[in-house]
């Protein structure tokens, strides 16, 4: 059972699994928040049928991996699973944290905020790179215009590391209860 969770382990670092979910994310994240920043979306917004649906199509990806995964190696589906159940709670740390993000990778809150971020950051990423192409084409951007996009882009920056820096606070006060 050791050498199942072992491989289990390796494989999971590999560019072939990693990309899987990597692409998925990419092709996905468009589908989770809103595109303005008058509406900014926080893992708070309610959630729609599609961010389910969504979620549905990754978990059924994720999960015929690892299937995938333990009959090419020639385990079953139950042998695997009991394995992780088995390493959960006697595995070494190591092996209990790899456990860990398995089963955050199946938890559906988790999934949301990853997309949720993911779309933010494309939205910074994208703003980022107008402003600095407006400015190496010397395009007709005012000074005054330019300012008001980068103090804009300044403050849309600070509220989102207040928006993670208070979630923080507030998961560090509930792990401390």
């Amino acid at each position: 059972m050791d050498y199942c969770l072992k491989e289990l382990m390796k494989y999971c670092k590999t560019p072939e699994f990693l990309n899987t979910y990597e692409t998925f994310i990419r092709v996905h994240a468009e589908r989770f928040g809103k595109s303005s920043k008058e509406e900014k979306t926080t893992a708070e917004d309610e959630h729609s049928l599609e961010w389910m649906k969504c979620f549905k199509e990754y978990s059924v990806i994720f999960e015929n991996d690892l299937i995938n995964f333990a009959e090419t190696r020639g385990f079953s589906e139950t042998e695997l699973y009991s394995c992780l159940k088995d390493r959960q709670h006697n595995g070494t740390p190591e092996e209990k944290h790899f456990i860990s993000l398995l089963v955050a990778s199946a938890d559906y809150e988790a999934f949301s905020k990853i997309l949720i971020n993911e779309r933010k950051n494309r939205y910074f990423l994208n703003k980022w790179k107008r402003m600095k192409s407006a400015v190496e084409q010397d395009k007709a951007f005012s000074n005054a215009e330019f300012k008001k996009e980068e103090e804009e882009f300044e403050l849309e920056i600070e509220d989102e590391v207040d928006e993670d820096e208070e979630e923080s606070l507030a998961e560090k006060k509930f792990n401390h209860k």
